[in-house]
C-alpha cells in the first residue's frame, strides 16, 4: 500500500508540472506570434476588471492606468461652453482613469475610441451612422430640457440604434452629469443669524431673461404679486428691461432680500438648473418651482417647494408668514447651511472622469438606444397644473 500511495503522488507531481511547462510554451507561442503587447494588455486587462470588483467607489480608488492604451474621444458637434484645453487637463492629471484626451479634429475618425454627438445642436461635421466602425462608442449629450432646442438630426431614422451611452442632466443618464450638486458641510457655519434677519429690508427677487416659458412661471409670479407678495423682478422680464451683472446682482440680493424665486423655465423630468444651487450658497431662502422633485433629492426643510401648496395664494400667506416671522425664517437658513454647492467646475470634472473610467471598462457598460429621440423627448415634460 505505501508503494502504491508513493507512486500516484509521484504521478501527480509530474502530471502537474507537465501541464504547466505546457502552459508556459503556449504562452511563450502566443507572444511569439503576436507581439509582447498582446501579453501586456492581457495581463493589464485583468488587472483593470480585479480593481474594479474590488473598488469602494469608481471615482476615487482606481488604479493608475498606463498611458500607452490612449482613449482619444472626439466631439462632432462641440456645443461653444465645452472648454477642451481645461477638461484635457483634469483627465490628465486628477482622474483616476489618466489616458483619455478630448478633442474636435475630425480628420480621423475611426481612430477614435468614442464620439461624442451634442443631441442640442445641429451636425456640422459630415458623418454617416452606416460608418460607424465597429468597437466604437457613440455617446449623445443632452443638458437643454426637451422643450428648448429641437435639432432635427436627432429624429431622422438613421441614427436609429447608433448611440451607445446618453451623458447629461438625467438620473437615469449612463453617464450622470448635472449641472451641480449639494454636499454637507463638515461643520456648519457659526453666524448671527439674527442680523441676517434685520438687515434685509426687501422681500422676494427674481432675476428672469426668458419670459414665454413652458413651464407659465411669469403668469405664476403675477398671481404671487396679486396676492400681496412684493417681488422685485430683474432682468430682460423686468419693466426696465436692464442688463445685469451676476456677481453684483447676486450681492444685492443677498444683502437685501429674503427670498429668492428660483422657477425652472420647463417642468421636465429631473430637470434643474444653476438657478437653484447659484443662490443656495447666499443668506436668503430659495423658493423652487420646476418639474424636478426637489423633496425627494434635496432636504426639503432648506427652501420652500411651491409643489407643496395647493395655489399660488396659499404659497403666497406661505412667504408672508415668514417674511415676519424671525424664528421661523433663522431654522429655514440655520438648515439650509448645513449644505453648500458644488462648484460647476468640480462637477463637471467628475463627469469627464466618470465618462473615462466608462471608456476603460466599455465591455462592463454596453448599450444601444433604439430611438434617442424618443428617449429625450417622450413623456418626459408635463404641463403645470398650479395655475
Amino acid at each position: 500500500m505505501k508503494i502504491d500511495s508513493k507512486t500516484g503522488i509521484c504521478a501527480f507531481v509530474v502530471s502537474v508540472a507537465f501541464t504547466l511547462l505546457s502552459m508556459y510554451l503556449f504562452s511563450w507561442l502566443l507572444g511569439a506570434i503576436f507581439g509582447e503587447s498582446s501579453r501586456h494588455d492581457m495581463s493589464r486587462a485583468s488587472s483593470m476588471r480585479t480593481n474594479m470588483d474590488t473598488s469602494i467607489s469608481r471615482l476615487v480608488d482606481l488604479t493608475f492606468v498606463s498611458e500607452d492604451l490612449m482613449i482619444n474621444i472626439l466631439w462632432i458637434n462641440k456645443p461653444v461652453w465645452v472648454n477642451l484645453q481645461s477638461i484635457n487637463q483634469g483627465l490628465a492629471i486628477t482622474c483616476p482613469y489618466k489616458n483619455c484626451r478630448m478633442t474636435d479634429n475630425a480628420k480621423n475618425i475611426k481612430q477614435n475610441s468614442a464620439l461624442v454627438f451634442s443631441a442640442q445642436d445641429e451636425l456640422i461635421a459630415t458623418i454617416h451612422p452606416k460608418n460607424k466602425p465597429f468597437g466604437q462608442v457613440w455617446i449623445f449629450l443632452r443638458m437643454e430640457p426637451p422643450t428648448r432646442d429641437k435639432v432635427r438630426w436627432i429624429s431622422d431614422p438613421i441614427w436609429s440604434k447608433t448611440m451607445n451611452w446618453s451623458w447629461g442632466y438625467r438620473l437615469d443618464s449612463d453617464i450622470f452629469r448635472p449641472v451641480q450638486t449639494l454636499v454637507t458641510r463638515k461643520t456648519p457655519p457659526e453666524r448671527n443669524y439674527i442680523d441676517i434677519f434685520k438687515r434685509k429690508t426687501k422681500v422676494a427677487a427674481w432675476v428672469v431673461s426668458n419670459c414665454k416659458t413652458q413651464s407659465r412661471r411669469v403668469e405664476y409670479v403675477e398671481q404671487l404679486i396679486r396676492y400681496g407678495v412684493p417681488i422685485d423682478v430683474i432682468g430682460k422680464c423686468s419693466r426696465e428691461k436692464q442688463k445685469i451683472d451676476s456677481n453684483s446682482i447676486e450681492a444685492l440680493i443677498n444683502k437685501h432680500y429674503k427670498f429668492y424665486l428660483s422657477f425652472e423655465n420647463s417642468f421636465c423630468k429631473d430637470y434643474v438648473t444653476e438657478k437653484f444651487y447659484s443662490y443656495y450658497n447666499l443668506d436668503v431662502i430659495t423658493i423652487v418651482r420646476g418639474g424636478i422633485n426637489y423633496t425627494q433629492h434635496f432636504d426639503g426643510t432648506t427652501f420652500i417647494n411651491a409643489a407643496d401648496f395647493k395655489s399660488a395664494k396659499a404659497l403666497a400667506n406661505y412667504i408672508l408668514l415668514l417674511n415676519s416671522d424671525e424664528e421661523l425664517y433663522i431654522k429655514y437658513l440655520k438648515q439650509k447651511d448645513r449644505y453648500e454647492a458644488k462648484s460647476i467646475q468640480a462637477i463637471q470634472h467628475e463627469t469627464n472622469c466618470r465618462l473615462c473610467e466608462r471608456l476603460n471598462n466599455k465591455e462592463k457598460y454596453y448599450n444601444l438606444y433604439e430611438n434617442i429621440s424618443k428617449y429625450i423627448f417622450k413623456d418626459t415634460c408635463y404641463t403645470p397644473t398650479d395655475l
